[in-house]
């Protein structure tokens, strides 16, 4: 009878083999293995515990001892707890904040002088129309710059007239058309763009999509094309990628060396 009863206690206090701490340091519970814990402190009642994860040791105070189930049970309900006086304290000082906001404004007389909210307002006004003219101005802005550049295209444009229909008739009177086609390179670079990838329905429309691609809105709209002597106050557009155009054209269409010069 007593060898049973010695089991049953030595299975009790196996059992018995947890314990809820409590960690000050960032004001936690957790439910930790007796064999996990080292260097006892009988004066404070405390232990250390090793955590892998992030490899130090922690100090805790020990709130319960016992089996497995009942530290859940006790760490639940610390937490619990705890966060029922966080949620009570929070309530509380919020309830008083709104009170004492609620005193200042009845204890209060009305000023005579505006309002640092009103004055803030009425900054935020004035904050907001400055806004909407300087949007005005840029989209003045933007129409001319749109405007500049669709009169750059139109001169060009003019300028191309009056060659294309002796270019193109001279495109489709050459013989042997495959023969010519391998005396021209299928590539033409200018910053890693092929100009000959670029495909379009006549030479107009061709150039137009080149201009946009070597050339910014900005320029387009601050230059002009070179054409002779101008007394025009812009500065023309940059020669390299005009002459880079110019060959593109020259490849794209089949134009013969002989007849280079006039164009």
């Amino acid at each position: 009878m007593t060898s049973q009863i010695s089991i049953e206690k030595i299975n009790e206090d196996c059992q018995k083999g947890y314990k809820v701490l409590y960690f000050a340091s960032d004001n936690t519970y957790d439910v930790i293995q007796k064999d996990k814990c080292v260097e006892f402190d009988a004066v404070k009642n405390t232990v250390k515990v090793y955590y892998p994860r992030k490899s130090k040791y922690f100090e805790g105070e020990i709130i319960y001892e016992g089996t497995k189930e009942k530290c859940d049970k006790k760490c639940k309900k610390y937490i619990k707890r705890q966060s029922t006086q966080v949620s009570t304290k929070d309530s509380r000082s919020l309830f008083t904040r709104e009170f004492e906001k609620l005193r200042t404004i009845t204890n209060n007389k009305r000023p005579r002088t505006p309002s640092p909210m009103q004055e803030n307002a009425d900054n935020s006004i004035d904050d907001c129309f400055k806004s909407q003219n300087k949007e005005c101005s840029c989209k003045s802005e933007y129409k001319k710059l749109k405007i500049d550049i669709e009169n750059l295209r139109s001169e060009i444009n003019a300028k191309l007239d009056n060659h294309f229909n002796s270019l193109k008739e001279m495109i489709s009177s050459m013989p042997n058309k495959q023969a010519a086609d391998d005396q021209y390179p299928h590539e033409l670079w200018y910053n890693d763009i092929n100009l000959l990838d670029y495909g379009a329905p006549n030479i107009q429309k061709y150039i137009s999509k080149l201009m946009d691609e070597l050339y910014s809105e900005q320029e387009m709209g601050e230059s002009y094309v070179i054409d002779g002597a101008s007394t025009s106050k812009k500065k023309a557009l940059d020669l390299e990628r005009l002459h880079k155009i110019r060959d593109a054209v020259y490849i794209k269409y089949r134009v013969p060396n002989g007849k280079k010069n006039e164009y």
